[in-house]
């Protein structure tokens, strides 16, 4: 297939997936439930979720700092803050809740000559946040079973991928593992070979950087479990069942996760579906409040993001455009030929 008749392809299943999306997400705030729900919220415990979700990006920018250390690439705090919060605020529109990470990767490129690894540690940076959901929402899982909690299907899910995750980076960072499926050679035979193995050093080293990498899993549960606690004040202030926190700290990271999915925008839709059978299913909340809820997960995400759009209209978030230029990038220059 012609890469434009897959550009067009990826674009009308996106745009599908939003509009039956959106239009679910009308018919449940059309009901009159939603409106009372509304009405009995408590806004001092709405006032704190917004309150405990700002310092959110900040940790991010700490995050995004760390990882690109571990390429050897340098930058400030304060760059980290103005790229993360333009990025942030850029996933508003664009697909899943990770189309910011493109731009992040595009000005980042252009303060380093290590273009390669740059783009990697920005990928790099994505997957640690989700490792860290998946991390959550897994010794949740387990806990919640120790403690005779029903939390269905969803605790055996994010408790798989929990473990396909170990196993996988336990095979992927084993040098035994490389040599007997002769990795190195599988990778030369590969279109781009040069720039894969460049892609696989940027990602192998942080094998040696255990420190950095444990900082930034560290920094992103930090956050994770802020988003959370702000989320467990919206729905109690929704007046939904929150004597046990199990429950929201399994379903919530699965709902970020599918979240981030490339499909639809802001996860319009799968998120909201998935919310409904997490939360509703084991009777923790009615449709209308599950539904308040999942807006609400985006609203406080735009809401903090709003700087992001000063940042994106100034141009503070870019380097000079000669920056960087001065020692080229062989790889990246094989690629823009290519």
């Amino acid at each position: 297939m012609a890469p434009r008749a897959k550009s067009l392809l990826f674009n009308g299943i996106r745009i599908t997936v939003c509009a039956f999306g959106a239009y679910y997400i009308y018919l449940q705030l059309t009901s009159g439930d939603v409106t009372t729900s509304l009405s009995q919220m408590d806004a001092r415990l709405v006032i704190a979720a917004a309150l405990i979700w700002s310092p959110i990006y900040l940790i991010c920018s700490w995050r995004l700092k760390v990882v690109m250390g571990t390429q050897d690439i340098h930058m400030t705090f304060w760059e980290a803050v103005k790229l993360t919060y333009a990025g942030s605020f850029l996933n508003f529109a664009m697909p899943g809740s990770t189309g910011g990470d493109l731009y992040k990767a595009y000005c980042i490129t252009r303060l380093t000559h290590k273009k390669t690894e740059a783009v990697a540690a920005v990928f790099l940076d994505r997957v640690i946040g989700l490792s860290s959901l998946v991390v959550i929402g897994g010794l949740m899982s387990v806990v919640g079973w120790a403690v005779g909690l029903d939390i269905g299907w969803a605790a055996r899910v994010i408790g798989g991928l929990l473990l396909a995750m170990i196993v996988g980076a336990g095979l992927f960072f084993s040098h035994t593992v490389r040599g007997l499926i002769r990795y190195d050679k599988i990778l030369e035979r590969l279109p781009f070979g040069n720039q894969l193995r460049r892609i696989d050093g940027a990602v192998f080293i942080l094998r040696a950087q255990k420190r950095k990498v444990a900082k930034a899993l560290g920094l992103t549960i930090l956050l994770q479990l802020l988003a959370i606690i702000a989320l467990i004040a919206v729905a109690k202030s929704l007046r939904m069942n929150t004597d046990s926190s199990v429950p929201y700290l399994v379903y919530l990271p699965l709902g970020f996760v599918i979240r981030a999915v490339p499909i639809s925008i802001q996860g319009i839709g799968p998120m909201d579906g998935c919310f409904k059978l997490f939360f509703v299913d084991s009777g923790l909340g009615d449709q209308a409040k599950v539904q308040i809820l999942a807006l609400a997960v985006r609203l406080l995400d735009l809401v903090w993001a709003l700087p992001g759009a000063l940042v994106l209209l100034t141009g503070r978030e870019l380097p000079p455009k000669d920056f960087g230029q001065q020692v080229e990038d062989p790889v990246s220059s094989s690629v823009e030929q290519a």
